[in-house]
């Protein structure tokens, strides 16, 4: 007899493709978000910047250096802006010229300079695809990243993503926000009406008696589970459910011998989402973790 999760709703743990498969891929391309769907991943994650022109585009940070080759192309030599470029400064049409670089050290680099930077309409193009091909719903969860500090030089982020997805009807594809902002993560809820996470970093406690209303979750720093585990069961007796970030094979946790021990310590504890840069290693655990469940 199958058993209930610990869970808010009761199902397995989400496993989420932070970034795409990107302990494999660039991070942040069409490739490695194709990567982890095939894999079974449930949800694939892009981050969002905006480019001048205010297109949406999948970069974990503004600048681009630290991820993209455009330090290696003399056209944009004396683009730079304090020690980098950021998308806030690139029209798309020349971001479409770069391609994606692995960032993490130690991690495969022999894509390197093969894909390019997708939108985030491209994102739910392929979403739309893959959710055909799978025969099941494929999450998409964006991060708005930095739309305080973006609001500062003229930019509207919650706007722009209303510009893309209005007249959308992507069979299969479901919506997701996350954003450290909760004001940015209210205006969502308000006026796109989609499920939003607040974010917390490991320097911001998070307390589930104190969250408004209209959040449907949170998404924490990994470590408050291990200091306080009592916070899963706290935030769902609130009805939020609990996302934490980011689990990684090539970095596990102090403490925990590898990254499988991490993730079956989240889905004891019931945590609702796990964001792994490996999605393969998550879906493996949590078959591992189901059978014991089924089984005992």
């Amino acid at each position: 007899m199958t058993q209930r999760w610990p869970t808010l709703d009761g199902n397995p743990t989400r496993v989420i493709a932070h970034r795409g498969a990107s302990g494999q891929l660039p991070e942040h391309t069409l490739e490695a978000y194709a990567l982890a769907l095939e894999q079974g991943a449930d949800a694939i994650e892009p981050d969002l910047v905006l480019t001048r022109d205010g297109v949406p585009i999948a970069r974990h940070e503004r600048g681009l250096a630290r991820s993209t080759d455009i330090a290696a192309r003399s056209r944009f030599a004396g683009r730079a802006h304090l020690g980098d470029w950021h998308a806030e400064r690139l029209d798309l049409s020349e971001l479409t010229e770069l391609r994606a670089v692995q960032p993490f050290p130690g991690r495969p680099g022999d894509h390197d300079g093969r894909y390019a930077i997708p939108t985030l309409a491209q994102i739910l193009d392929l979403a739309r695809d893959w959710a055909g091909r799978l025969g099941r719903e494929v999450l998409v969860y964006p991060e708005l990243k930095d739309p305080d500090r973006l609001a500062v030089e003229g930019f509207d982020s919650v706007t722009a993503l209303a510009t893309v997805l209005k007249g959308r009807t992507d069979a299969g594809v479901r919506l997701w926000l996350q954003c450290f902002h909760e004001a940015t993560l209210e205006r969502v809820a308000r006026e796109l009406a989609l499920p939003t996470f607040l974010l917390f970093d490991r320097t911001r406690e998070p307390q589930p008696t104190a969250l408004p209303d209209w959040l449907t979750g949170i998404g924490v720093h990994k470590e408050w589970i291990v200091h306080a585990p009592e916070l899963v069961a706290t935030a769902h007796r609130r009805g939020l459910a609990v996302h934490t970030w980011t689990y990684r094979d090539d970095a596990p946790a102090h403490g925990f011998d590898d990254v499988a021990h991490e993730l079956l310590h989240a889905f004891a504890l019931g945590v609702d989402a796990v964001f792994c840069d490996f999605p393969a290693t998550g879906i493996t655990t949590r078959a591992t973790f189901r059978t014991a469940c089924d089984t005992s």
